[in-house]
């Protein structure tokens, strides 16, 4: 796996776009808060650039 930088709205907005879970995670129960918590800090780090 290769990783490369990409500004986030390029991220969310590619086509074909696809998460993977890795297999140590996908036991990690995620709730409405966890998820939450992870989008707010998304839109933070976007709101941060401009």
């Amino acid at each position: 796996m290769k990783a490369n930088e990409l500004q986030i709205n390029n991220f969310l907005q590619a086509s074909n776009l696809q998460f993977v879970i890795p297999v140590y995670q996908r036991n990690s129960d995620w709730k409405n808060l966890e998820c939450s918590e992870l989008l707010h800090d998304i839109i933070g780090i976007e709101t941060q650039k401009k």
